[in-house]
C-alpha cells in the first residue's frame, strides 16, 4: 500500500474534489523525516479498505463495509480516548458529516485504553461509528505513531487524498473531496504535478526548513507573555539557558532538537505533582508531534534519595510516556536555574531563547507552548514549506 500526503493531522477522508476550484497543495499535513516520506509515497494511491476490518467491538453503529464506501469520500479519524485533543477532532468530524451528507466518517481508537471510550462518546455526544483497533494494524498501516489523533482523507477514486491532515485544514480537505467526481478525483495527482511543475521555475518564499531564520524574525515575533510570578527558580525568561544542554545522559532514545520547540520538564520519581504533570506533557507532545520536543529532566536528588538512570529507566517501564526523557545528573542545569521546587518547565523557541517557565500545572502552561508554536518562526517557515 503506498499513499502521499498533502495535509496535516490524524484524519483519513475518501471523496471527490472540483477540478476547478479545488488545490491540493494548499491543504496542511503533518510528519517529518522517513515518517513523512512514508505518508508521501502513500498520497494519490488506493487505500486497502480491507484494513478496516481490523476495527472491532464498535460503537455507535456498524462499519461501513469495502463495498458500501466505494465512489464516496471518506474521513478516518485514528485518536485514543485519553487524549483531549482526540475528543475535539471527533467533535469536528461529527459537524463535517452533518454538513456533508455524502462522507463517510469512521473513528479508529488506539489499542489502549478502549474501555474508557464509550464515557468520551456519551460525554461528547458523538454518534459516528468507532472501532477497537485491538491489535494495532489498522495505526501501522497508517504509519500512526503513539495514539494519535490523525487525520486521513480518501476520495471517490479510493485513493489516499491527504494522510495526516492538519486540523486547520481538515475542512479545506474535506471539502475538496466532497465536491470533485470520481473521474476528477482519479487525475489529482495528475493536477498537482502539473500546477508544481508551472511553479518550479518561482523561488520559494520563506527561508529554509533546515535552518534557522535570521535573528529579526525572532525580534518580530509576537511571544506569549512572561510568567509574572515563577517561583523556586531563577526567572530567565527573554535570555538563553544559563548553561547549555549536551551533558544529560538520554534515557530515550535522543530526538532531534533543532528547529523544534522545546520545554523542559525538571521531575523526579518521588515528586507526587510532577507525575500528576506527566499527563499534560503527554497530551501536547502527541499533540504537536512535528514541531515540539518534551524533554522530561530527571536527576533531582533529595536527601538520603538520591536518582540515578537505572531507577528512573525502573520507574519509566510502568510510566511510559511519548516524549522523551535525559538524565541530569550532575544537576548542571538544575543549579544554574536555581531550581529550588519541582515540577518546573522551561519553554525554549527554536533559536533557544527561553519564553516561558513555571509550573506545567499552571493554566498558563499550555497556552504558552501553543503560542510559542504560532510564534515561532522556524516553526512556520517550515509549515509554509510543506
Amino acid at each position: 500500500m503506498r499513499w502521499s500526503v498533502v495535509a496535516m493531522c490524524s484524519v483519513l477522508l475518501l471523496g471527490p474534489v472540483a477540478a476547478a476550484s479545488a488545490d491540493d497543495l494548499s491543504v496542511k499535513v503533518q510528519g517529518r523525516g522517513a515518517r513523512r516520506e512514508a505518508l508521501n509515497a502513500m498520497t494519490y494511491k488506493p487505500f486497502e479498505a480491507a484494513l478496516l476490518a481490523n476495527l472491532a467491538d464498535v460503537k455507535g453503529g456498524s462499519l461501513p463495509s469495502a463495498s458500501t464506501i466505494k465512489g464516496k469520500p471518506v474521513l478516518i479519524v485514528a485518536w485514543a480516548s485519553w487524549f483531549k485533543s482526540s475528543h475535539a477532532l471527533l467533535g469536528e468530524a461529527q459537524t463535517l458529516a452533518q454538513a456533508n451528507p455524502d462522507l463517510v466518517v469512521i473513528g479508529a481508537h488506539h489499542a489502549r485504553g478502549y474501555d474508557k471510550a464509550q464515557d468520551v462518546l456519551t460525554a461528547g455526544k458523538i454518534t459516528l461509528p468507532i472501532g477497537h483497533d485491538a491489535k494495532g494494524e489498522l495505526f501501522k498501516a497508517l504509519r500512526i505513531d503513539g495514539g494519535g489523533p490523525n487525520a486521513y482523507v480518501i476520495d471517490r477514486a479510493g485513493n489516499v487524498r491527504f494522510a495526516d491532515v492538519e486540523r486547520s485544514s481538515l475542512a479545506a480537505a474535506v471539502k475538496i473531496v466532497v465536491d470533485e467526481s470520481a473521474d476528477d478525483a482519479a487525475k489529482a495527482e495528475q493536477r498537482v504535478q502539473e500546477a508544481i511543475r508551472s511553479r518550479s521555475d518561482a523561488p520559494l518564499a520563506g527561508p529554509s526548513v533546515r535552518s534557522k531564520p535570521g535573528e529579526e524574525a525572532y525580534k518580530s515575533a509576537t511571544w506569549p507573555r512572561p510568567n509574572r510570578s515563577v517561583q523556586y527558580a531563577k526567572n530567565v525568561q527573554g535570555k538563553q539557558l544559563p548553561v547549555a544542554m549536551g551533558k544529560e545522559t538520554w534515557i530515550t532514545p535522543k530526538p532531534e532538537l533543532d528547529g523544534k520547540v522545546i520545554v523542559l520538564d525538571f521531575w523526579a520519581t518521588w515528586c507526587g505533582p510532577c507525575i500528576a504533570a506527566s499527563p499534560i506533557l503527554d497530551e501536547l507532545q502527541g499533540r504537536f508531534k512535528d514541531d515540539l520536543v518534551i524533554i522530561g529532566m530527571s536527576g533531582q536528588a533529595r536527601p538520603g534519595r538520591p536518582e540515578d538512570v537505572n531507577a528512573i529507566k525502573d520507574f519509566l517501564k510502568k510510566k511510559k510516556t511519548q516524549y522523551s526523557h535525559a538524565n541530569d545528573l550532575d544537576q548542571g542545569i538544575y543549579k544554574a536555574l536555581g531550581i529550588q521546587g519541582i515540577p518546573h518547565v522551561v519553554v525554549m523557541s527554536t533559536d533557544g531563547v527561553v519564553r516561558w517557565q513555571g509550573n506545567p500545572h499552571e493554566e498558563a502552561f499550555v497556552k504558552a507552548v501553543e503560542g510559542v508554536l504560532a510564534s515561532d518562526p522556524w516553526v512556520k517557515a517550515r509549515a509554509a514549506r510543506k
